[in-house]
């Protein structure tokens, strides 16, 4: 009977240490530095932008055939052509001006063959015959970076921007035309491909110059070469929502812990979002506690064998490595936290910015000096 009795007693210890503990996750966001992938020399101080629209040409086309092709030179783009004389794009963390000679970086922004295009698709279910038009906008940039005291080539790049359906149905006059179009269905491809061709040869003319004033009269570029330009600029950015881990058994003693650290991380979390947002700068004393609580949750999790604890600590210990930039210790943990990437964009993105900061702390004594100045802004 003793010996039954002690089985027992063995066998509920082992179920209960087996049974899975119980977390549930909040919402969190914050911000991080984000570091160029490409810094510019320490002989920069300053850019200037030319945006060249000498060769450019808007082609129409349906479903791929040509319909129609129209130089910017033209004359009733005179004003279009001198509006885009006013516009200026950024270039990485260096202050614009408008002299040459030492210190300045020329930027040349060549815009290509604009192409206002249609496909067809099928939609709906195999066996259904529904198909549909998307239509998009294609917009070349071809970059150049220059001394502007040697004229010695810098740096080559180029962007393509593409507008789809919505996007670009928001750049033309007969928007809602367009917009009809892209959202009725048809019984044939053929009637499809009528009723795209028969849009575009009428909207043809209105679409150029729509489409050159907004992107060049107006500048519209702008907004696609913003996030471009990241490319070669510190920012501070949004690390987008994030989810910190509690665990339910509150009369848990060590849970209770892991509890009240996991608050103070959601807090420090949310005090730098609410900084940044307004004034632009994160506090180095709430990166400080943020790092002493990745120092916690890594002796933490030292100590620990039951996989849900772990994964709760892992989860929150990502969290503290991405506010406080050390990207590569935050992409080891990446596949160990089974986060789905589609709920954070940036997730995909650890490992880059790990190398992206990397190789800037590798190359920054010899970088502009204005990215010393953002950092000391940023981090104050």
């Amino acid at each position: 009977m003793k010996k039954r009795l002690t089985l027992l007693l063995v066998t509920f210890a082992i179920g209960a240490f087996a049974q899975k503990v119980k977390t549930y996750s909040e919402s969190a966001s914050s911000y991080f530095i984000k570091y160029p992938e490409y810094a510019f020399s320490y002989k920069f101080l300053e850019y200037k932008t030319q945006i060249d629209i000498s060769n450019t040409k808007m082609i129409v086309k349906s479903d791929g055939k040509p319909i129609s092709e129209t130089s910017i030179n033209e004359n009733n783009f005179t004003k279009i052509r001198n509006d885009s004389k006013e516009s200026y794009l950024r270039i990485g963390n260096l202050e614009k001006t408008t002299k040459s000679g030492s210190g300045v970086l020329d930027a040349t922004v060549k815009i290509g063959d604009l192409i206002a295009d249609s496909k067809m698709y099928k939609s709906g279910t195999a066996w259904e015959n529904k198909y549909r038009i998307s239509v998009f906008l294609e917009v070349p940039l071809h970059i150049t970076f220059k001394d502007s005291f040697s004229g010695e080539l810098v740096k080559e790049d180029t962007l393509n921007i593409k507008y789809e359906n919505l996007n670009f149905s928001d750049k033309v006059y007969a928007r809602d035309e367009m917009r009809k179009l892209t959202e009725t269905d048809f019984p044939t491809l053929s009637e499809a491909q009528e009723a795209s061709k028969a849009y575009f040869t009428k909207e043809a003319s209105n679409i150029t110059m729509a489409i050159f004033d907004a992107l060049i009269g107006q500048n519209q570029i702008a907004g696609s070469w913003n996030a471009f330009n990241e490319k070669y600029s510190i920012t501070l950015d949004n690390t987008g929502t994030l989810f910190v881990e509690f665990f339910k058994d509150k009369k848990n003693e060590k849970f209770a812990e892991y509890n009240t650290k996991t608050e103070q991380l959601k807090q420090l979390a949310k005090d730098i979002a609410s900084i940044a947002y307004k004034d632009k700068y994160i506090p180095k004393e709430k990166l400080t506690q943020i790092q002493s609580l990745s120092d916690y949750y890594e002796n933490e999790i030292k100590l620990t064998t039951n996989e849900d604890v772990l994964l709760a600590l892992k989860r929150n210990l990502f969290i503290s490595y991405f506010i406080t930039d050390e990207f590569e210790k935050a992409a080891l943990l990446v596949n160990d936290i089974k986060i789905n990437p589609r709920l954070n964009s940036n997730i995909p993105l650890i490992k880059k910015l790990g190398e992206d900061k990397a190789s800037f702390e590798k190359e920054k004594t010899h970088s502009s000096a204005t990215y010393t100045s953002k950092l000391f802004y940023i981090l104050k």
